[in-house]
């Protein structure tokens, strides 16, 4: 959720999500302090808050995190000091407090936190000295990275913090920051150290070319054979030419730095840069971490580093264009690799299976195309697998001459067509391989094939989305083996047969949807409604039948529940009551009938409530008013009889209220008028009568009214001409006389019209002339004939 512009607070509700793994609310401006309950999100491995206006002290529950990977909380508010209790986030990797009025000094006990990489304290008020336990990671297995206010300041040549064992100095008081050789030797042994050159003549540019020919590129490529322009020659340049740090082709880094410029390179971007322009998207600070800057690589912008080696690349929304070239591989000990919502077109590169170690590959919201190399399916440490979302996106990029490109097209051209998304099977057989998988989501694509049973040897699945693709079959019986799994999505797809009869043995399944499929027939099997921690059920546009079972008690967690577009019939039990979390409840276009049951009065949190084109009979109870939070109330095409309850009144934040075709009579009550976020009110087709009282300029927010085809009489009262939004306007076949008030037509002017469709109808029309028309109107773009009903455009 970063870089949204999100306000208010962090909910506490968030963080007690069972399953959150991650959680990026960096670059917002979200204000107040982290939630003390954050220590309940105990399988949390990634925290990102900065960019924020975040104050307060860092709470203990922080410090209950045990498997906090990754946690940056710079450029906030944070006050007080950093805890002893930081030895408890025994897995942490980096840690980010830059930027924050913290004091205090660095415990001792930060070193025992072994994989520690990168430690960033500058501009802070942290003071005193970097303890020698900490320091000694410097030294160790990760080549702890340490960044702090340790330049000498200028007027005292005191530095703020005493650090011998820094990798970048800052200033506390300027903010000028410099490499730790720039500011003084160090004799501590760094596993990183790079041999520079003095002269050209050190090197050949024959053997760096031959080294990257054999070390790095693949496919036979070679220099001699490419264009000047070609992402791997212009590499070339940069590292031999250009990097202010010199390498010599030997250097244990060399082949490192050289892969990510390529990178570089290949994916343009206005947002790549070494000259820190806060303007664009990559949003760096300082120069010194700007991607082909001159230092260490392992400093660049979200490049994640172990012990000199580049372990991780983040680099999610940065408008990156291009192909992901294959000699990424040659980054052998990437954990984890983020291109999410760039603008990345082509194939994934089959090369991208040697890389043995990565647990996370996360390439969402891009516009790749293409199947999904073998070679992926056999990454055995692959825990994260992010595909989705490749398919009929609609953004841009631009590139560092400023083309745009738009990734609905192939390769972001409109001549080459729609891009088409991702193809080929993706849950078959070969997905089993992935066996330390936890998460796979590839909806919105054009995957096919069936899904194999095998997919029961994913012992730790937790999440499986594949929704909008063009997957076939039945769903198997031994998905319901997937003890560990909380999400299926496989809503619009080609699924036929029916649910599997076990599906209740899913106990942590919290998340349900299998909707759009007509080849998904039978009823809804009992154990279904075993699943008592379930939260969303879509079950919506398929071919089930049968009724709703009274065990919809024990679903007491659902939030959302849909079976709209099936065949169900009987009634709705009264059970229904004991879903007391239920927000969202729609049955619309089934065979439902009999009266609505009081147990559905008593969901206090209903807020969307669909009941459309089925066969209920009796009426509208009083007791709608007890569903204060109601916004969409839609049980229209019934059967029902009665009139509208005064109680409906009560439901103050409703904004569609459709009524219509109902078998609803009687006049319309005082209540109604007290709807003020009213937008919609269909009340066609009915046998209303009475007056239309003035109290309908109370409903200021009224875009939509119809009224057409009911016993309405008397005449139009002006004050819908207060309705200032009003869009629509239909009140013919009624018994409203008179003629249409000049503050009604006055709307015309505004939004009360249309040349589409008929925004203002009414019985102006007469089609025997010695007979006047119903009602006078001179404003209308549609009249019709009171008696025969014909209509008519009046503007064309």
């Amino acid at each position: 959720l970063q870089q949204n512009s999100l306000h208010g607070t962090i909910p506490q509700e968030l963080v007690e999500l069972p399953f959150l793994m991650g959680l990026d609310l960096s670059w917002n401006n979200l204000t107040g302090i982290i939630p003390e309950n954050i220590g309940h999100a105990n399988v949390l491995e990634i925290l990102s808050l900065q960019g924020n206006e975040l104050n307060g002290t860092l709470p203990n529950g922080l410090f209950e995190l045990t498997n906090l990977k990754y946690l940056f909380l710079g450029d906030n508010g944070f006050s007080g000091s950093i805890s002893e209790n930081i030895e408890q986030l025994a897995n942490l990797r980096q840690l980010t407090v830059s930027e924050n009025p913290m004091a205090g000094t660095i415990p001792s006990a930060l070193g025992l936190c072994k994989y520690l990489e990168s430690l960033n304290i500058y501009y802070t008020n942290i003071e005193g000295t970097i303890p020698e336990e900490v320091c000694l990671l410097t030294q160790g297995y990760n080549n702890l990275q340490i960044q702090a206010d340790c330049s000498r300041d200028k007027a005292t040549a005191v530095p703020f913090i005493k650090c011998d064992c820094c990798k970048i100095c800052c200033d506390h008081n300027t903010h000028e920051c410099k490499a730790e050789s720039d500011e003084q030797p160090s004799d501590i042994d760094d596993q990183h150290t790079t041999s520079t050159i003095a002269s050209n003549s050190d090197v050949t540019r024959t053997q760096a070319m031959e080294k990257l020919e054999v070390e790095v590129l693949h496919r036979g490529a070679t220099f001699n054979e490419m264009a000047s322009d070609d992402p791997r020659q212009l590499a070339l340049n940069w590292i031999l030419d250009e990097d202010g740090m010199g390498l010599d082709f030997n250097a244990r880094n060399f082949i490192q730095r050289y892969t990510l410029a390529l990178l570089a390179y290949s994916l343009d971007s206005q947002a790549w840069g070494v000259t820190g322009d806060e303007t664009v998207n990559l949003r760096v600070v300082e120069s010194n971490f700007s991607w082909l800057s001159s230092v260490d690589e392992c400093s660049w912008y979200n490049v994640t580093c172990t012990s000199g080696v580049v372990t991780g690349l983040w680099l999610d929304e940065y408008s990156l264009i291009g192909t992901i070239p294959p000699e990424i591989s040659r980054l052998v000990q990437l954990d984890f690799i983020s291109f999410r919502r760039n603008c990345l077109y082509g194939t994934i590169p089959s090369e991208m299976g040697q890389l043995s170690t990565l647990t996370y590959l996360r390439l969402q919201e891009n516009a790749l195309s293409g199947t999904v190399p073998d070679s992926i399916f056999g990454l055995s440490a692959l825990e994260i697998l992010y595909l989705q979302y490749q398919y009929n996106n609609d953004w841009a990029c631009t590139r560092s001459s400023g083309e745009v490109v738009n990734i609905y097209f192939s390769e972001g051209d409109a001549t080459n067509g729609m891009n088409l998304g991702l193809i080929g099977k993706i849950l078959d057989d070969n997905l089993a391989n992935l066996t330390s998988l936890r998460d796979i989501r590839v909806g919105y694509n054009q995957f096919s094939g069936t899904i194999s049973p095998k997919i029961s040897h994913l012992e730790n699945l937790g999440i499986l989305r594949a929704e909008n693709n063009k997957i076939r079959g039945s769903i198997p019986d031994e998905i319901t083996m997937l003890e560990n799994i909380s999400e299926i999505w496989l809503q619009d797809n080609y699924i036929t047969g029916e649910i599997p009869q076990n599906v209740g043995a899913m106990k942590n399944l919290e998340n349900l949807k299998i909707s759009g499929h007509r080849g998904l027939v039978g009823t809804l099997p009992p154990s279904l409604f075993e699943l008592s921690n379930l939260e969303f059920l879509y079950l919506n546009g398929n071919s089930l039948i049968g009724s709703v079972s009274e065990n919809i008690r024990q679903l007491t967690k659902l939030i959302d529940f849909r079976i709209n577009d099936n065949s169900f019939n009987g009634t709705i039990p009264d059970a229904i009551q004991f879903c007391q979390e239920l927000e969202i409840l729609d049955f619309s276009h089934n065979d439902l009938s009999g009266t609505l049951p009081s147990g559905l009065f008593k969901l206090s949190t209903l807020q969307y409530f669909y009941l459309r084109a089925n066969s209920f009979t009796g009426s509208i109870s009083e007791d709608i008013g007890q569903l204060t939070k109601l916004i969409h109330l839609l049980v229209d095409e019934n059967k029902f009889n009665g009139t509208i309850p005064n109680s409906i009144g009560l439901c103050q934040d409703l904004e569609k209220l459709h009524l219509q075709e109902s078998g609803l009579h009687g006049t319309l009550p005082d209540g109604l008028y007290d709807l003020m976020n009213l937008q919609d009110l269909y009340l066609d087709r009915n046998d209303f009568s009475g007056t239309i009282s003035e109290r309908i300029g109370d409903m200021t927010g009224l875009l939509d009214l119809r009224l057409y085809e009911n016993r309405f009489s008397g005449a139009l009262p002006s004050t819908p001409g207060f309705c200032e939004d009003l869009e629509i306007l239909l009140i013919e076949n009624t018994n409203i006389t008179g003629t249409l008030p000049q503050e009604v037509c006055a709307l015309t002017a505004k939004n009360l019209f249309s040349i589409e469709y008929a925004a203002l109808r009414a019985d102006c029309y007469s089609g025997d002339v010695n007979v006047a028309p119903f009602i006078e109107c001179d404003c209308c773009d549609t009249c019709c004939d009171h008696v025969t009903h014909e209509c008519h455009n009046m503007i064309t």
